[in-house]
């Protein structure tokens, strides 16, 4: 999430304004919430053995539904804002919500699973079993 934050943040901010700063950091803070949260909770309640097999099987079970449920109602609504003649909508609104959301999705469905396969939780047994039935009930 730091890094998406610090990544996109420079491209954000409109020369010799800072007042746009805080709702752009909270939206970008939110969409990066939204394509990890889906992965890293598969992740956390799958019952596969090693970290790789369960960030392989949280991109396969979740990164459909990530990919068409967000990116790509985002991507349609935004895309609207592409053909607006009015150079705010299009400089501020446009683009910079459209790098934010593809930028979002790079972290959501490619770094996170290989950051996830690396350092992900560890499963020790009985831990894993509590911790799946507290996700699903």
């Amino acid at each position: 999430m730091c890094v998406l934050y610090s990544e996109v943040l420079p491209l954000l901010l409109p020369p010799n304004s800072v007042l746009y700063i805080f709702p752009r950091v909270m939206q970008t803070v939110g969409i990066g919430v939204e394509f990890c949260s889906h992965i890293v909770r598969w992740f956390c309640s799958c019952n596969l053995p090693t970290r790789v097999e369960r960030a392989h099987s949280a991109l396969a079970n979740m990164g459909a539904s990530v990919v068409s449920g967000i990116t790509l109602t985002k991507l349609i609504g935004v895309f609207v804002l592409f053909f607006a003649k009015s150079q705010i909508f299009e400089i501020y609104y446009f683009r910079m919500y459209m790098f934010m959301l593809l930028w979002g999705a790079l972290h959501g469905l490619v770094f996170l699973p290989v950051l996830l396969s690396y350092f992900g939780e560890w499963v020790g047994g009985l831990y894993l079993d509590t911790c799946a039935a507290e996700l699903l009930w």
